[in-house]
């Protein structure tokens, strides 16, 4: 299941439980897929850690291991995480980085027509950027 690539906990926890759940059954992955309605492939990549699951397979996981919400919480953590293992560390600069998106837009509208937005942006938009910088 680790496999190098920073996948969430969560992810890993789903894949475990599949795995387990399967190996306490006997089946192979292909007979896992056919109970479950999808790929061979699907399922091998669920249980890699390469591919996130569904809340329809989750339901479907739920159904055919017997195990009433078990999967579908771990889905649901999965998509309760924001921001992936990788892309954690840069979390606090992201409403930075989306205040500069925002005043690029903007400024490239208040470049584009004259008048009373001209005026406007240049104050607001550095006061806003000086307040993140304090706060941040």
């Amino acid at each position: 299941m680790p496999n190098g690539r920073g996948e969430d906990d969560e992810r890993s926890m789903f894949a475990a439980e599949m795995i387990a759940m399967r190996n306490q059954r006997g089946w192979t992955q292909e007979e896992t897929a056919a109970h479950m309605l999808v790929s061979t492939s699907t399922i091998a990549n669920i249980e890699s850690g390469y591919r996130a699951p569904t809340p329809a397979q989750a339901i479907k996981a739920d159904e055919v291991f017997g195990t009433p919400e078990t999967f579908q919480r771990h889905e649901r953590r999965m998509r309760g995480i924001p921001f992936s293992v990788g892309f954690r560390p840069f979390q606090p600069h992201e409403a930075a980085a989306r205040l500069l998106k925002m005043f690029s837009i903007r400024w490239s509208l208040a470049c584009s027509r004259p008048g009373r937005m001209q005026r406007r942006l240049p104050r607001r938009i550095p006061r806003q950027l000086r307040r993140l910088r304090r706060n941040g």
